[in-house]
């Protein structure tokens, strides 16, 4: 015969354990890491040392092949990327150069100097994130450079 104590110990025992399992359960969920956001300003200033050569002919009176020269040059850049969804990203930027590469000419009696002294680049681009760290994108602008001509 099953007593009065017998039952309500079975139905503490019960609800004590049903009780532990429901609080095992009951666990915070963990929030996944953000995905890497590409929006915002950024600078940059940039330097080093370049090089050209030319083709040049006027068939079959001139010929030169192979005029070149070298030097260095200095960019400053700005721009502001934004991510329009969280795979697609708009932005613009603006970059100003100095330097002095070109090709330099040697004629007897006279020295010429091409040098590409200073611009500035405008444009937008559009990308697509591959993945979380890579950016897949296109660029389109204007480009403006002054050139000096020296001899």
């Amino acid at each position: 015969m099953i007593s009065v104590r017998s039952v309500l110990l079975g139905a503490v025992s019960a609800v004590a354990l049903v009780s532990a399992a429901h609080a095992a359960d009951v666990v915070q969920p963990v929030e996944a890491p953000a995905g890497f956001n590409w929006s915002g300003a950024y600078v940059g200033v940039g330097g080093g040392f370049g090089a050209s050569v030319h083709r040049f002919s006027v068939d079959p009176l001139i010929d030169f092949n192979g005029i070149g020269g070298n030097g260095v040059f200095g960019e400053v850049t700005a721009g502001y990327d934004y991510m329009v969804s969280e795979r697609l990203l708009l932005g613009g930027f603006i970059d100003a150069n100095i330097g002095n590469i070109g090709p330099s000419i040697s004629f007897p009696g006279a020295d010429i100097d091409l040098t590409n002294a200073y611009g500035f680049d405008v444009g937008l681009r559009a990308g697509y994130l591959l993945n979380p760290t890579t950016l897949g994108y296109v660029l389109g602008g204007y480009t403006w450079n002054h050139f000096k001509l020296e001899g």
